[in-house]
């Protein structure tokens, strides 16, 4: 039972004795996970080293040609709240109503 999860590392006497045969009574393994592990790591940082060096479309620092045009422009300050999309209402409705910090506040309270 001890290398029930993991065969492969059973010494050839454990393997005899519960007559198991890798690769024809319980198959070979797929994946090294130490040695796959390693190489996505080095993978996943090789990426993000590429990712923090290319420039981006909105850091008007990476590109003269920019001219701040990519800006995204400030939310109005006029108090107005949002018209609920379709599917806003729907999920509400399906959910019980608005969270409850927006039921107490149509009702004049406050949490």
């Amino acid at each position: 039972a001890k290398y029930i999860y993991e065969p492969w590392k059973a010494p050839l006497a454990v393997l005899r004795d519960a007559r198991c045969h890798l690769g024809t009574d319980y198959p070979k393994r797929i994946v090294d996970h130490a040695t796959a592990s390693k190489a996505n790591i080095a993978a996943f940082k090789a990426a993000l080293a590429a990712a923090k060096e290319a420039p981006t479309k909105n850091n008007p620092d990476d590109d003269d040609d920019n001219n701040n045009n990519n800006k995204t422009p400030a939310p109005s300050s006029s108090g107005k709240r949002k018209k609920k999309t379709k599917v806003q209402t729907t999920l509400d409705a399906a959910l019980g109503g608005p969270p409850s910090s927006a039921r107490a506040a149509k009702k004049g309270k406050t949490t």
